[in-house]
């Protein structure tokens, strides 16, 4: 009891009621304590609330990565506390270096390969699911308001991993997208991969998931909820997005048979997502060879449009790039109190 009435200050116990003074001397009883906490169990308990199956995936996977370390170390388990900058490090250093393995979803079989040349991008990765899942534990275990600290370092802030290069996701010139809007010769196969190209990249890059299941407009605005986030956002990761007038020839082909209640025909032409992606990024490949051009895939289209609305000639804000593609950025507190600007985003 002296030692708990001894870490309040004297001043602190002049002004505090008996309440006051209780609840302090709870709280220095609590901090004292050992606190404890498997992490790989916490781990996965936090990857099981995820709805999303190929989001709560990547997650294991991460956990896994992380358990082959501490196996390669000797340790039984991982409390949270032991997570330090320098473990993370060597995880880092030891991921770079370990064979990295594909699953073939023909075979069903997971193929180690050679060490990859470009480090980091496992590690990269990882250490953000682990991060996310590190962040949650503290704002499940500490108080900060009644002084209870259980977890009290911040490791991954000191871990800096650096980024490898994009692996094929490059972005299109102004001159390779208009070749591939008015190519004459494309045969109907193509075409609808290259309308489904320009209606994302006309639609600020909308993602192939997001049209495979998209609502018809209402009154010339689609909107959706961004399903790659949609589940970890407060605001479900809703978008509304003027549809431009220009986009009129490309939509009138891909809404042919659409299905009751579905804007484009996807849901028609393509048994899933994965499926569409997939022959959709085969098109634009073929394309591409034939025109001289480097293989992208649907992505590009995304990562096309961001990079020309930064460009000098449209000179657009970078935090308003953001704010079109759906990423929360760094403005988390004003999106709590300013409404989005829809119209500012569609000009």
């Amino acid at each position: 009891m002296y030692q708990a009435l001894e870490s309040i200050p004297y001043f602190v116990l002049k002004k505090c009621d008996i309440d006051t003074i209780k609840q302090k001397i709870l709280t220095y009883y609590r901090n004292t304590e050992v606190f404890k906490l498997n992490f790989f169990d916490f781990g996965k308990e936090y990857a099981a609330d995820i709805t999303v199956p190929a989001t709560r995936k990547t997650y294991e996977v991460a956990l896994s990565a992380l358990l082959r370390y501490t196996v390669y170390l000797g340790l039984p388990d991982l409390d949270v506390n032991d997570i330090t900058g320098d473990f993370l490090q060597g995880f880092v250093r030891y991921i770079d270096m370990e064979p990295k393995h594909y699953y073939r979803k023909g075979t069903e079989i997971v193929e180690e390969t050679k060490i990859s040349k470009k480090k980091g991008t496992s590690a990269r990765a990882y250490m953000i699911k682990l991060s996310t899942i590190f962040d949650a534990a503290k704002l499940r275990y500490n108080d900060e308001d009644m002084g209870i600290i259980r977890i009290p370092r911040s490791p991954f802030e000191r871990v800096v991993v650096k980024s490898s290069p994009s692996n094929g996701q490059k972005h299109l010139d102004l001159e390779t997208l208009r070749e591939m809007m008015h190519d004459c010769d494309a045969n109907m196969y193509e075409r609808a991969a290259i309308d489904l190209f320009v209606v994302s990249f006309a639609l600020m890059g909308v993602n192939m998931a997001d049209l495979y299941n998209a609502v018809p407009p209402v009154k010339g605005i689609f909107i959706y909820q961004r399903q790659k986030t949609r589940n970890r956002r407060e605001d479900h990761a809703e978008m509304h997005v003027k549809v431009p007038d220009q986009l009129k020839p490309y939509i009138d082909r891909l809404s042919k048979h659409a299905r009751k209640n579905y804007w484009l025909n996807l849901s028609w032409r393509y048994s899933s997502v994965s499926s569409a992606t997939k022959t959709v990024n085969q098109l634009l490949k073929a394309w591409s060879i034939r025109h001289g051009v480097k293989p992208f895939t649907f992505y590009a289209a995304r990562k096309s449009w961001a990079t020309i609305a930064r460009s000098r000639e449209c000179g657009v804000d970078k935090a308003l790039v953001d704010e079109c593609l759906d990423h929360i950025g760094d403005y988390k507190l004003t999106d709590i109190y300013v409404p989005r600007d829809w119209e500012l985003m569609w000009e």
